[in-house]
């Protein structure tokens, strides 16, 4: 196996190749040059670093080289630096080329003037060929572009048997599937509680500091509400 991270020429030389029926008509000297990349590295993707952004439902990260995925592999998304939520991606190969995509269960807008972030993690995505050339990580960085009605990476307070809703300083989430993850942050990200629930809650309560906007993540689904 050769060496990744560098570049090779395979030559032929004159003389080594004749035709079957005609001995004397031989090559003369070939010579190609060619590459074993040291990572996976990203061709393009859907945002452009820092640019504006009012809304996705989808996310692509295309490669110069055909790809696998190399085990289970999510996105997460960082609001202002806090991780918001985790998304389900998938790593295929087509036409000398690799994507990565991640799909949304629906629209997700992005505040106006908040800082968001995409990063899928190192180690996630391979040659399709070779299994030691990988990914290393990958930072989508930009800027929330949405002024309307509707919440930034996250869906209403209502969400499948899901409810989440704010009383007496509380926020009180009910409908809860067994073993639920749940983070609790102000909407400029700092972190509030970060918890899971056992196996028999279906429904609990987080004291809020203050007033304002929280952002409340339950597994894979993100609520914003207000206190």
């Amino acid at each position: 196996m050769l060496p990744k991270g560098k570049t090779y020429r395979m030559v032929v030389k004159a003389g080594a190749i004749a035709l079957k029926d005609r001995p004397d008509v031989t090559n003369s000297d070939l010579s190609v040059d060619f590459d074993v990349p040291g990572t996976v590295e990203p061709a393009i993707h859907d945002v452009a670093e820092g640019e504006a952004v009012e809304w996705l439902d989808n996310l692509t990260f295309c490669y110069y080289i055909e790809t696998k995925e190399l085990g289970p592999t999510e996105v997460t998304l960082y609001r202002e630096g806090e991780a918001m939520t985790t998304y389900p991606a998938y790593t295929t190969w087509d036409w000398d080329l690799g994507q990565t995509h991640v799909h949304f269960d629906e629209r997700l807008y992005f505040d106006k003037g908040v800082n968001y972030t995409f990063v899928l993690p190192a180690a996630c995505v391979s040659s399709l060929y070779r299994d030691d050339i990988v990914n290393e990580e990958i930072r989508i960085n930009f800027v929330g572009a949405y002024e309307g009605p509707g919440t930034t990476g996250v869906t209403a307070a209502e969400g499948g048997g899901t409810k989440v809703a704010c009383r007496d300083g509380r926020a009180v989430i009910t409908g809860l599937k067994a073993g639920s993850r749940i983070s609790v942050c102000t909407a400029d990200g700092t972190a509030v509680k970060a918890f899971t629930t056992d196996g028999r809650q279906t429904e609990t309560t987080v004291d809020l500091p203050g007033r304002g906007v929280y952002v409340i993540s339950i597994d894979r689904t993100s609520y914003k509400v207000k206190n």
